[in-house]
């Protein structure tokens, strides 16, 4: 019953392959049930990326490190779901989420890049990151979208609000945007690739045409 309680969406976009998995932890993180307030978001974007990881680790995949410009991106999105009153990736003039992190120069022209963002919002209790998480988890898409093996960054955006309209006296809400990425210039994934055909064994071709791509979880070629 609880988890009907957050509303949940998400969107994955690439210009290379993307991948998914799966992944199952309880995280330990400070401030995971925490509600978010005005004064807070700080602590609880840092808990709301702590317990990815967490649910990252015991999956095996590679951790994420947070991304200013994912960030703005999320932050911008989020703040403007609770603004105009809309909950959706795209804004009413059609900005889309890869739109975004091209403003905010997460992709562009000579960039390979892999993305995804997961939206939500929740009110009450029901707000905190950790419910929050386990409503994401127990989404197959927001579950594959969180635990891609391939991204390796993330930003967070937190409003204070709901994107709809409420009725009087109805508990705080919070609306979060998720933005996920991996991104590599062009000009070293093909350098990568060249020294991937290098190698003799077909095997370590495999692999390091995997990490040239992001795809492996340590060792590749990051930005």
């Amino acid at each position: 019953m609880g988890r009907k309680r957050v509303l949940l969406a998400v969107v994955m976009g690439s210009s290379v392959a993307a991948l998914a998995g799966a992944a199952q932890a309880s995280a330990a993180c400070a401030d995971a049930d925490t509600l978010p307030t005005a004064d807070n978001i700080p602590q609880i974007r840092a808990a709301l990326i702590c317990i990815h990881n967490e649910e990252r680790k015991a999956e095996g995949v590679a951790l994420l490190r947070p991304d200013s410009r994912l960030a703005q991106a999320a932050d911008t999105h989020a703040g403007d779901m609770v603004e105009k009153g809309y909950f959706g990736h795209d804004t009413p003039s059609g900005v889309d989420p890869f739109k975004r992190m091209r403003q905010v120069g997460y992709i562009g022209r000579g960039i390979v890049w892999n993305a995804g963002e997961t939206i939500a919002w929740a009110s009450g209790t029901f707000a905190t990151p950790r419910n929050v998480m386990d409503a994401w988890l127990e989404s197959t898409s927001q579950r594959l979208t969180l635990l891609a093996p391939d991204f390796r960054h993330i930003g967070v955006g937190i409003a204070i609000g709901a994107p709809v309209e409420r009725a009087p006296g109805a508990a705080p809400a919070v609306t979060y945007t998720i933005d996920y990425g991996w991104r590599i210039q062009a000009k070293t994934l093909r350098a990568c690739l060249r020294r991937a055909a290098e190698k003799n064994r077909a095997a370590a071709r495999r692999l390091m045409r995997a990490k040239c791509h992001g795809l492996a979880a340590r060792g590749a070629i990051e930005l």
